[in-house]
């Protein structure tokens, strides 16, 4: 009882660990010499034995036996008892459907043990209890058949016991079984072993499966079962762990590579989840059992895992057993013989195997279940997607041993993109790529709220970003650079705007990596600015947030003050307060994108201030008392910001008039430097001190202003500490080992980190400053004071020595006040100086006298050119008032401009240009011009004659003279006013006026140009001004007549060859009239004629072709484009898409004409063989280059499909080869063509079509297509139209031949199969002679080579007489022309062979005869009228019954007939007035089939013998009785009609004169008896009669000659050949042929066999000969075949097998032996030898049984010992195959395998896996039940 014991089933199992109490050696049963004392117990000695178990088989007797062992197991209430003893359990024997563990264990008052020297005491009980109330509910994880376990005690005092725990699987356990067999498969993973197979990849991939098991577990007496949920991953066959597990090493071990997790989800109790209330248990070993090898893993890990023998840890190292191998040498050894039987020990490393297993469990399915599960926890059971983490692999929990296993591949599958396992706060669970972690070096403090609730902050466990990070695993964490990113993708500007002080918060955490002084430098700059444009972080002065890089600005309040609507720009000032450090910092202010108050900002927020209607005025007009206006202080503060001498800054402002001028406008900024300042005149200097005072007053309260803002910040609430975020400390914490502790949440976490202080006040707006309306009217107010103040010097003036030294002239001179007060008095725009500082305006003066004239001058230009006008309210107004001056003062402005004190300045020709657009020249007619258009003022050269040009020249022209003037002569050849020519009066003139000339001037014009053309070409000029205008004359296109002027780039050249032909229906493509002449044409061409032809035009040139449908012209065109391709070769496709869309291209489809096509549309001339039927070819001389063919969508080769249809179009018409009219090749080249391309395109064809062409004829031969059946590379003779020689042409195509179906001879079947579809091609159509000769021969050739398709003659077609192809079995030969000529016979219904065919051949072909099968019978409805004729007749009838006349005609007679016709002795002739007889067709047994007579016929025969009547009619005149009677025995007994004449002669004659007759007309037998002797169905010769005999016993030969009777009640003898014979001793059976080709049965006893042909002793007895077939003595013609042997005929001539005699045949066969000699059988005696023959019958059955039983029983006999089990050697029932491949009986063997684990047979170890032999337990069932039939016949 110290032992483990196991009840389950039909089995005890005791386990001896120590070997001291199952003992197998008899001589360890002797204990010690001296006995103990029994009343004092004593240690047994230890025996060093090994460990031992037994297996004992249970039955009702055994239990009995042993109640010391059951006892226990009967005593608990689990049903032992009543499944063991009182016999309920299974019909075979006792069976305990349970599994009951009995553990003995020794408390104080037991004695000690072998197993174990402890001593249990009830606290050591209860310590047991607790670990199995933890451990049972695990077991049944991963086990198989395990379904509950149940725990109970049972105190000494309890009646009963108590249960303490049950646990069972409340899920399906189908799903579970499903899931282990599964992956429990020992095939389908394992690799190939061939040679073959491992030269290929393995296609296997792991199998996968998943299942959800429920665990419910009852404690004690709660009414509530706790649930357990596990989630179990499995894989079978990981790649590495498979490969390990097919080695040669570990393959013995038969090593399933399938691993598997168990994840526990969730615990619910009474439907409630405690999933939040408990931790996951530390995860576990399994190997099908609970090792309790923890991991630190949260789930449990099944696997074939090696476990160490002695301290039952798990092999992970290789040291971890080297003191056990040490110990056990060899243990785990194994031994591996290769393929030449050497057998090698190899050490196996097991440590290897477990560390791949665990590996492979780990890193195959802990990623799928990591996210398998997550749905379920947060939506199933917990509602708290924290729980997740609780599975999380923390890598601090792992246990040392197994760190090593589990590396980055692990994690790095957790942080995969498709692993949304990471928690976020608003957002659920999101891949790694999808969310941030915190960041460890930037503290979030109170900017942590708004972070958690705007961003995919990964709320996870500290640890699991450790993990992430100690294996180098790139997590995003929320550094500012992140912060900024999201801030960027996001608009939270609502967010920070109502909370002001966390905005600044997160400005100030966005800002924090800047903090160091190089931040901002040139080098970091462009990134730094990079990370933060976007961020819409600014706190502003109205409250909203603004966006870093959207132009934030930076003013203080006197600027802020200036433009007021700005504050949704303009920085906060607790901003500026939070950014004072930054903003000191270099280049921050340009990386935040922020703008410092000035020019720019002004410039770009002026739109705000100004009229909007201002924008883009060069000048408007400014009242500043208009509210809409700025006041005169506004523009002195504006000019205070913006430097007037920086070009830069004011034209930041040149869309807005902002410059104040002396006409009191506002001058826009853009033409500031038009706008004059030449003299101090200009300043208002009351107007100036009034300004500056204003100004001063608004900056004292901008400062005042700013003071009051920074005291309200300073003295401002602060921000309240934000309080760090409730999270479950335990949560933040979950990860860590157990013997560790996290006293608080890291800083490294959202809301964590100290205080952030902020100003209250920096998210309130500023005090407001001073109205603009206040402004307005104080500065307004201040002007006005200080108008009324006497003028005083204004500080700061430079002194005029100065000035005139620093500028080389003197401002204030008489000269320029002079041109002051003209450019004043013509409203010039000047600068008023009053709102500028003196500096300033000193900037602004020219630097020299040549500047103020070119100023001057531009300013009056911008005037003229683009400032025309002053707007008023009510006109417009002209800017320059040039009529207010006189004409000295045009004199004095333009000596002013050219020239100083005297002398000329040095103007540049762009002044000059300027002076030119000034109206003040003056020209002969008094007026003052510019000349400012070049050309438009000149003088004419001396060679040009004024009256000669006066016929064209223009009016205007004559304007345009300057007036003579010579102060300014040298000024106007500076001015460059022309001499002209007559081609210059032409081109700047004359030709720009030609459209509106009328029609004499313009002739006028051109007569001038083509006369004077060899001097005018000179001027290049006049040649580009003469391409450009229409002057060229043409017509109308209407065709009207009338002239139009065109350009000369418009027309074509008539010269040119192609532009004449295709347009020669539209002449307004040409010149007309005096331009047709070569000289005009010669001009035209120099100015832009149109002489080649480019791509447009030859496009358009291609539009007319197809609007036209010429081909002439389309051919034309697209020669000239295959001689200029280089012309035409476009590299961007342009113009071949155009061309492409064109049907312009001259194609030709076979026999349809010349039309049309587009390119794409046509084919290549090479491929005109292949598509010329079906598709358009273009012309050869129209091709265009192959280059070219893809971009014009010409396809070439063509596809298959249009091949395809040139084939059909050209095979389709029989006649096409007769007819052949194509030009461009012949048949052989174009087929050639055809089959050179399906050569190479037959792989292309589907089954389909290579089907249809191999049954297409489409090979022409000679005249005709063939198909290529019919075709053959080699024949021996000519048999067309059946069979052709491959033609030489196409030799070279044998590939695509032969698979269509060309072979290289004909075989034999080919002959009859050609001839059917021949006949089924023609039908009833006639052959011709050709065709004729080659049936014939073809039939010759069906009928010698292959008898086997002769027999089957409805293959066989053949030519009847009419030339039509018949079914020889409907063909007869013609053996009677005279009756087929007689017109009584419908010609129509039969089929007549042809004259041709050769009787050699019908016969081969079987074809029969008429005379065979057609038969004359009397028409049954007509009447006979008998005439008297007896005496007119009487010497006929008595010839025919003479002795001489009847052997004449028997000699005359074929013998074959002898038997069947009718005596001639009873022949009568009767004499009738007409007969009427009938035709019909025999079928192949001779049975009536068709009725072939003709019914039009009304002829009948003038005689016809009747059975037993010859019947003669009237005789026509010529044709004697003798002649008519003769006539009718050739035809009935088929004798010769060359015979006619003799019988005739014969029966007209006497009998005395019968010899002499018979000798002249040779009326003897042409045929020899001996010919016929022997062969079936003709009579036996008189030679053979003599050598008959009976012998029913004989052995028969094949082919022997026979004789036998002609019918059955006949006692003529015929020929017959033996067909088969029955091998045995008595009378047998046998198949005799007994003539064209009929087989009958007859008995041995009614064969008669022939003799030798020796001498015949006279003592032999033997059986009499019959009489001859032929008796002379009564003159009869005897008849062997009656009626019914017409119906013997259709006995089958195959092999049926023959029956077997019976007795009924041998008493039949022994009764007609006696009556041969004249005796017969009483009753009695047949009674006798009837009964005598049915004993025989059954001896001979029980022999053959006896026989069959004793050689089934040698059999029997021989196979009896494998019918054994070998351990019970008693016959099997339930044979099994083990694994050492014997067969046994499976209780034997499970038996046997209970207490041992080696084979029977072999003693090796084996696994105790059976198989069912099911052939084998067949066979003991037949061998069976032929015992208990041996048993039957036996008793029998």
């Amino acid at each position: 009882t110290d032992c483990l014991q196991v009840l389950s089933g039909r089995s005890l199992l005791i386990f001896d660990p120590t070997g001291n109490y199952l003992i197998e050696d008899k001589m360890q049963q002797d204990q010690t010499d001296d006995p103990p004392d029994h009343d004092v117990p004593v240690n047994p000695a230890p025996r060093k034995e090994k460990a031992n178990a037994r297996n004992y088989g249970l039955s009702h007797s055994f239990c009995k036996q042993f109640p010391d062992q059951f006892d226990p197991f009967f005593s608990l209430s689990a049903g032992v008892e009543e499944s063991l003893i009182n016999g309920e359990g299974s019909s075979s024997g006792p069976f305990f459907r349970g599994t009951i563990v009995r553990i003995p264990l020794r408390t104080n008052n037991g004695p000690s043990s072998f197993i174990c020297d402890r001593t249990f005491l009830p606290s050591d009980a209860d310590k047991m209890i607790a670990l199995m109330e933890e451990a049972i509910p695990r077991t049944m994880l991963f086990s198989y058949n395990l379904q509950s376990v149940s725990l109970d005690t049972w105190k000494p005092l309890d009646s009963q016991q108590t249960s303490i725990l049950s646990s069972r699987v409340s899920s399906s356990p189908l799903a579970r079984r499903s899931h282990l067999e599964e992956q429990a498969d020992m095939k389908s993973w394992r690799k190939e072993k061939s040679k073959i197979g491992k030269l290929f990849k393995t296609s296997w991939v792991p199998k996968r499966s998943f299942h959800m098991l429920q665990l419910s577990t009852r404690k004690g007496g709660d009414s509530h079962e706790i649930v357990d949920t596990y989630a179990v991953h499995s894989v079978l066959g990981p790649s590495r762990l498979r490969e390990m597990a097919c080695t040669e090493s570990l393959e013995p071990l038969n090593l399933i590579p399938t691993v598997s997790i168990a994840t526990h989800l969730d615990r619910s109790h009474n439907s409630r989840s405690l999933l939040a209330e408990f931790d996951p248990p530390q995860g576990t070993l399994f190997v099908g059992f609970d090792t309790g090898i923890q991991t630190g893993l949260p789930f449990f890990i099944n696997a074939p895992l090696f476990l160490h023998e002695m301290h039952g840890s798990v092999l992970l190292q290789q040291e971890d057993d080297f003191d056990f191998k040490a110990t056990f040498p060899g243990i785990r050894n194994v031994v591996i013989t290769d393929k030449h039987g050497n057998a090698t020990a190899r050490s196996l490393a097991l440590f290897v195997w477990n560390r791949q297993a665990l590996t492979s469990a780990v890193k195959e399915l802990v990623p799928q279940m990591f996210r398998d599960i997550r749905e379920p926890l947060q939506n199933l059971w917990s509602r708290n997607p924290k729980i997740l983490y609780k599975f999380w692999p923390y890598r601090a929990r792992i246990r040392p041993e197994f760190k090593d296993l589990f590396d980055a591949t692990l994690y790095t599958s957790l942080a995969d993109k498709s692993m949304p396992i990471f928690l976020t706060q608003n957002d659920g669970f999101k891949s790694i790529d999808e969310g941030c972690f915190a960041s460890p070096e930037y503290q979030l403090r109170e900017a942590a709220n708004f972070f958690l609730q705007h961003m995919a902050l990964f709320t996870t466990p500290r640890l699991v970003v450790d993990d992430l990070a100690h294996y180098g695993i790139g997590v995003r964490q929320l550094t500012p650079s992140v912060a900024r990113s999201l801030l960027k993708e996001n608009n939270y500007s609502m967010d920070l705007s109502q909370n002001p002080r966390e905005g600044l918060t997160v400005l100030q955490y966005c800002l924090a990596d800047f903090i160091k002084e190089d931040a901002f430098d040139s080098v970091l700059a462009s990134s730094s600015r990079a990370a933060l444009t976007g961020l819409k972080i600014l706190p502003l002065a109205d409250g909203s947030i603004g966006k870093i890089g959207d132009q934030i600005i930076v003013a203080n309040a006197e600027q802020q003050a200036m433009m007021p609507m700005l504050k949704h720009k303009f920085l906060s000032l607790n901003a500026l307060k939070i950014l004072e450090s930054y903003l000191n910092q270099k280049g921050f202010v340009e990386a935040l994108g922020l703008q410092s108050f000035g020019p720019v900002v002004l410039a770009t927020h002026i739109h705000k201030v100004l009229p909007s209607s201002w924008e883009g005025k060069d000048f408007v007009s400014w009242d500043p008392d208009r509210p809409t206006d700025p006041s005169k202080l506004w523009i002195y503060q504006f000019w205070k910001e913006v430097s007037f001498s920086c070009h830069d800054q004011v034209q930041l402002f040149r869309r807005w008039p902002l410059i104040p001028t002396k006409t009191g406008e506002l001058a826009s900024c853009g033409n500031s430097r038009f706008i004059l300042y030449l003299s101090p005149s200009a300043i208002d200097e009351s107007l100036q001190r009034g300004l500056s005072r204003s100004h001063e007053i608004i900056q004292e309260r901008a400062d005042l202003e700013t003071k009051r803002a920074l005291a309200l910040n300073a003295s401002g609430n602060r921000l309240a500490q934000h309080q760090e975020p409730d999270f479950e400390e335990r949560f933040w914490n979950m990860g860590t080992p157990d013997d560790t502790t996290v006293s608080s949440v890291p800083d490294t976490l959202p809301g964590s980190g100290g205080d952030l202080e902020v100003d209250d006040n920096s998210f309130q707006t500023p005090g407001s400053s001073v109205s603009i309306e206040d402004e307005r009217s104080e500065a307004n107010e201040n002007v006005a004071e200080s108008s009324s103040v006497e003028e005083t010097a204004v500080p700061g003036l430079v002194p005029e020595e100065d000035t005139v030294q620093v500028l080389g002239y003197d401002h204030h001179s008489s000269d320029l006040k002079t041109l002051y007060e003209i450019l004043f008095s013509i409203r010039c725009p000047l600068l008023d100086g009053s709102y500028f500082t003196e500096e300033e305006l000193k900037k602004s003066l020219p630097p020299d006298r040549l500047g103020v004239s070119r100023g001057v001058m531009s300013t009056l230009n911008q005037c003229i050119n683009y400032w025309p006008f002053i707007a008023t309210a009510t006109s417009s107004v002209p800017r320059l008032d040039w009529s207010a001056l006189q004409t000295s003062c045009f004199d004095s402005l333009l000596s002013s401009l050219s020239s100083h004190d005297g002398n000329r300045l040095s103007l540049m020709l762009s002044d000059l240009s300027s002076m030119k657009i000034l109206p003040i020249f003056e020209t002969f007619a008094g007026s003052f011009i510019s000349i400012q258009e070049r050309d438009a003022n000149f003088t004419v050269d001396a060679s040009v004659d004024v009256n000669s040009i006066t016929a064209y020249l223009p009016l205007s022209l004559q304007s345009k003279l300057l007036a003579d003037k010579p102060q300014f002569k040298e000024l106007y050849e500076d001015l460059n006013v022309q001499v002209l020519n007559e081609a210059t009066i032409l081109q700047k003139f004359v030709l720009r006026e030609f459209p509106n000339m009328p029609l004499t001037q313009k002739e006028a014009v051109i007569k001038n140009i083509l006369d004077k053309w060899e001097i005018l070409r000179l001027s290049d000029d006049l040649v580009g001004v003469l391409k450009e205008t229409a002057f060229v004359k043409r017509t109308q296109r209407e065709g009207l007549g009338e002239v139009v002027f065109v350009k000369p780039s418009q027309l074509f050249d008539p010269r040119h060859q192609l532009l004449s032909v295709i347009f020669d229906k539209d002449k307004s493509l040409f010149p007309a009239e005096e331009f047709v002449s070569m000289k005009a044409l010669e001009v035209l061409e120099s100015v832009g004629l149109q002489t080649k032809v480019d791509k447009d035009t030859f496009v358009k040139c291609a539009w007319i072709v197809e609007e036209e449908q010429d081909v002439d012209k389309a051919t034309a065109l697209f020669e000239y484009f295959a001689e200029h391709f280089g012309d035409f070769y476009d590299n961007n496709q342009e113009f071949t898409s155009s061309l492409g869309e064109i049907r312009c291209v001259p194609g030709e489809i076979e026999g349809k004409g010349v039309a049309l096509y587009r390119f794409r549309e046509t084919a290549a001339p090479k491929d005109r063989h292949l598509t010329s039927n079906v598709m358009p070819v273009m012309f050869e001389s129209c091709a265009p280059p192959q280059v070219m063919f893809s971009t014009l969508g010409i396809v070439s080769p063509p596809p298959i499909a249009v091949v395809l249809r040139q084939i059909r179009a050209l095979t389709e018409s029989h006649g096409t080869l007769d007819s052949w009219t194509y030009k461009h090749g012949t048949v052989e080249q174009v087929f050639s063509e055809l089959f050179s391309f399906l050569q190479d395109n037959f792989s292309d064809l589907s089954p389909r079509v290579k089907e249809a062409l191999a049954d297409r004829p489409m090979v022409p031969v000679g005249s005709s297509f063939v198909k290529a059946r019919q075709l053959f590379f080699r024949l021996a003779k000519d048999l067309a139209p059946f069979f052709y020689e491959v033609p030489r042409a196409f030799g070279a195509y044998d590939v695509l031949l032969r698979q269509l179906g060309v072979r290289d001879t004909p075989k034999s079947g080919d002959y009859a199969v050609s001839l059917k579809e021949l006949n089924r091609e023609i039908g009833a159509t006639k052959l011709n002679a050709n065709e004729l000769n080659s049936v014939i021969e073809v039939v010759k050739l069906a009928a010698s080579e292959n008898q086997q398709i002769v027999d089957d003659t409805d293959v066989i077609y053949a030519p009847d007489q009419s030339g039509k192809l018949v079914c020889v079995s409907n063909m007869m030969q013609n053996d009677k022309p005279w009756l087929m000529q007689s017109g009584r016979i419908d010609t129509n219904t039969i089929h007549l062979s042809h004259p041709k065919l050769t009787k050699e051949i019908c016969s081969q072909l079987r074809i029969g005869c008429i005379s065979d099968r057609v038969m004359e019978v009397l028409d049954e409805s007509f009447n006979l009228a008998y005439l008297d004729m007896s005496l007119s007749h009487a010497g006929v009838s008595n010839m025919l019954k003479t002795d001489v006349f009847i052997e004449i005609a028997q000699n005359l007679t074929p013998k074959a007939m002898l038997m069947q016709s009718p005596s001639l002795r009873n022949l009568n002739v009767v004499g009738v007035e007409s007969i009427k007889t009938r035709f019909i067709l025999l079928d192949d047994n001779g049975n009536p089939k068709t009725d072939i007579s003709n019914a039009a016929s009304t002829e009948g025969p003038l005689c016809f013998i009747d059975k037993k009547r010859i019947l003669l009619t009237r005789l026509p005149i010529g044709i004697s009785s003798e002649i008519a009677v003769a006539s009718a025995l050739c035809e009935k007994y088929k004798i010769s009609r060359e015979h006619m004449a003799g019988l005739s002669a014969l029966l007209s004659s006497q009998a005395s004169r019968v010899s002499d007759i018979q000798r002249m007309m040779g009326l003897f037998d042409q045929n020899n008896d001996e010919v016929f002797r022997g062969q079936p169905g003709y009579p036996l010769a008189a030679t053979d009669l003599e050598l008959i005999e009976i012998k029913p016993l004989k052995m028969f030969k094949h082919n022997e000659i026979v004789a036998i009777r002609a019918s059955n009640d006949s006692s003529h003898l015929v020929y017959g050949t033996i067909c088969e014979t029955q091998d045995t001793s008595s009378m047998s059976r046998l198949r005799v042929c007994i003539g064209d080709g009929i087989e009958k049965p007859f008995l041995s006893s009614q064969v008669y066999s022939l003799k030798r042909g020796s001498k015949v002793e006279e003592n032999i007895t033997s059986v009499a000969p019959l009489s001859p077939s032929i008796n002379v003595a009564t003159g009869l013609l005897l008849s062997t075949r009656d009626e019914s042997d017409l119906l013997d005929n259709s006995i089958a001539q195959g092999n049926v097998k023959m029956s077997a005699i019976r007795k009924e045949e041998v008493l039949a066969a022994v009764d007609d032996l006696l009556k041969t000699a004249d005796l017969s059988l009483n009753n009695d005696v047949k009674t006798m030898v009837v009964s005598n023959l049915s004993l025989k019958e059954q001896l001979s059955k029980k022999a053959n049984q006896v026989n069959s039983l004793k050689e089934n029983t040698k059999h029997i006999m021989e196979g009896i010992d494998s019918f054994l089990c070998p351990i019970t050697r008693e016959i099997m029932e339930d044979p099994v195959v083990a694994k050492d491949g014997h067969t046994y009986e499976r209780e034997s063997i499970e038996m046997w395998f209970r207490n041992n684990s080696r084979s029977p047979k072999t003693n090796s170890e084996i696994s105790t896996e059976l198989v069912p032999n099911y052939a084998l337990k067949s066979a003991i069932e037949a061998m069976s039940e032929l015992r208990e039939a041996l048993k039957g016949f036996s008793n029998a």
